[in-house]
């Protein structure tokens, strides 16, 4: 994924800024910055584990409806920043599929008590 950050860097600045020059330590920099940020392991992991969760409150007794409804808000959230990230097509494609997916559970789980 650096190296594909880095070469969109390079094509864009050559097109942008052609008579600039622009260091590769200038340049390193920049790819690392934005791989930091477009970076959404810390978000799949929250994701898997608020997934889970949903999955005992599922298998639970006992009214779960609300815990359910914020789980939801919590899913949506983490969509959300995902899509935030994303610099690829496919990625804002599903993360789109994702939201609508978030709130028909959504929509679900008001009617569970």
């Amino acid at each position: 994924m650096r190296q594909e950050l880095l070469a969109g860097l390079r094509r864009r600045l050559a097109t942008l800024a052609s008579e600039i020059p622009v260091a590769e330590e200038r340049l390193a920099q920049e790819a690392a910055l934005l791989v930091e940020r477009s970076d959404v392991s810390e978000e799949l992991d929250r994701l898997r584990a608020h997934l889970e969760r949903f999955g005992e409150l599922l298998a639970a007794t006992g009214p779960v409806g609300k815990q359910l409804d914020f789980l939801c808000q919590k899913l949506q959230r983490e969509v959300g920043t995902i899509g935030a990230k994303s610099r690829d097509l496919a990625t804002t494609q599903d993360v789109l599929t994702a939201k609508l997916l978030c709130e028909q559970l959504r929509e679900q789980i008001q009617n569970l008590e």
